[in-house]
Formats: structure tokens, C-alpha cells, sequence
């Protein structure tokens, strides 16, 4: 659900969870979705960000 974008607080009330860090402890992120998301930066600051590999 978190890669189709669905949001971290309704994927916790759809887990039946009261406490999101619940939630939390079975996320995971691939290095892919940390490096997509690094490079959208730009787009919220205004400017470039380097990425180190």
C-alpha cells in the first residue's frame, strides 16, 4: 500500500493499529524509493541535491 502511495495513517487504521509506530515497524524502504525520493527534493526547495551513491 505504501508504494501505491496510500498514506502512513490509513494504512494503520486498515491494520487495525492504535499506535502508528505499530504501523511502522513493517515498513521498509528499498534503496530505489530512497534515492526517488531524495531527487524530488529539488522540487519542494527549490534547487539541486546531490546524491551520493
Amino acid at each position: 500500500m505504501l508504494k501505491a502511495q496510500t498514506d502512513l495513517e490509513t494504512i494503520r487504521d486498515l491494520m487495525g493499529h492504535s499506535d502508528i509506530s505499530t504501523t511502522a515497524q513493517y515498513l521498509s524502504t528499498d534503496s530505489g524509493r530512497r534515492r526517488k525520493a531524495v531527487e524530488s527534493l529539488p522540487n519542494y526547495i527549490g534547487g539541486e541535491v546531490a546524491v551520493n551513491e
